[in-house]
């Protein structure tokens, strides 16, 4: 058996977050293997290669195409990604952020920006936990309440509260002990 494959390679840059396609293209390939079909899909693909001037310029072209999007989009993609997060939205904001380029002039603002965010959903985070484990303190589920208050982020600003909870939980249970 001779197995002969010849495919239509399509590369497509899209951003997701926001549908934007910045480039497509298209690459013929054929292989070709003695042994199974999938041999020969294998080394067709071996022929598209890094070095190869087309395949180079698409993805400096396409690297161009990106940076001059979120340089025109700069302002409503930061804006879009605060108002993001003052609804609760933190993870759709830091992905709109995550893409920024590092190349591009207002990646210190995105990246100082997806940091502030990130601080806001430890806090935020924080508070829910925190209220469960206030919450399981009041109902006498001291166990759960110290494996709740132990799951509050060192970096929050909620920290010394749920320490707090864990104190309350040890000293209570001294006293029933006592």
């Amino acid at each position: 058996n001779f197995f002969k494959v010849k495919i239509e390679l399509t590369i497509k840059i899209v951003n997701y977050t926001s549908k934007t396609l910045f480039a497509s293209e298209s690459w013929m390939l054929s292989g070709t293997s003695g042994q199974m079909r999938s041999s020969a899909v294998k080394n067709a693909f071996t022929q598209l290669k890094g070095t190869d001037t087309r395949f180079k310029a698409f993805i400096e072209n396409t690297k161009e195409k990106i940076l001059e999007y979120y340089e025109q989009n700069k302002n409503a993609i930061l804006t879009n990604a605060s108002f993001l997060a003052s609804t609760g939205e933190y993870d759709r904001a830091i992905a709109l952020l995550s893409g920024y380029p590092s190349w591009g002039s207002g990646y210190i603002e995105a990246k100082s920006l997806m940091c502030n965010i990130h601080k806001q959903y430890v806090n935020a985070n924080a508070k829910r936990i925190l209220n469960e484990a206030r919450a399981a303190y009041a109902t006498k589920d001291y166990e759960q309440a110290v494996n709740l208050a132990a799951q509050i982020d060192p970096t929050s600003s909620h920290y010394n509260e749920a320490k707090s909870i864990i104190d309350q939980v040890r000293l209570t249970i001294n006293k029933q002990q006592a």
